[in-house]
């Protein structure tokens, strides 16, 4: 009910819904509950831009991820931390996150985790400058994502949409066109690779 609200711009009741369920899983003793709805409520707030409780909800599922020896949840909460230091600007510490948990999630098979990985390493790509790449990417990622049905979240929308505004500026017409047409033939491991190598200096 608290993500439905939060897709409707209901922030208000997206939260008193989060605190609550967050509050009833910790009193029941319900680890994976309390993991999974502290990632919802680090969403919320990086939606919301506030960047600082994001992280704090982040970091506090990651131990209890680690705990439980989740990779999925571990590559998850990882990312969370990854999106909101994109967010704020530093791509150098954003990738660290970035790439461990789509290291992660490549590992396990998880291809709407990877999906979305491609997408936000797009945008630290091109916070980089690394302008091609990024759009490479990105089509990558939005491949992938057709081909699985799945539906990024709003904030990830947001993103990868300045990210490519920003890339098309840059490139020009035709030569983001190119570089999306290569990244539509990447296959999965390709496009990993890709998203995992060091960044030209």
């Amino acid at each position: 009910l608290g993500l439905v609200a939060a897709e409707q711009g209901d922030y208000s009741a997206a939260q008193a819904l989060g605190d609550e369920s967050l509050a009833l899983r910790r009193e029941m003793g319900d680890k994976p509950g309390t993991a999974s709805t502290l990632n919802s409520l680090g969403l919320l707030a990086a939606t919301q831009g506030n960047y600082a409780v994001a992280q704090t909800y982040y970091e506090e599922g990651l131990v209890l991820q680690r705990e439980m020896n989740s990779k999925r949840g571990f590559a998850l909460s990882l990312q969370g931390l990854g999106v909101i230091t994109l967010l704020q600007g530093d791509h150098v510490a954003a990738r660290v996150h970035l790439e461990e948990s789509l290291s992660l999630r490549y590992e396990i098979g998880d291809k709407p985790g990877i999906a979305v990985g491609l997408a936000c390493l797009a945008d630290a790509a091109q916070q980089a400058g690394a302008s091609s790449r990024a759009v490479r990417l990105a089509a990558a990622a939005e491949s992938l994502r057709i081909g699985l049905q799945l539906v990024f979240e709003s904030l990830e929308r947001h993103v990868l949409a300045e990210t490519l505004a920003s890339a098309r500026a840059v490139l020009g017409d035709e030569d983001f066109a190119r570089a999306w047409e290569e990244g539509e033939r990447l296959s999965l491991g390709e496009a990993v690779a890709l998203a995992l190598a060091p960044l030209p200096r």
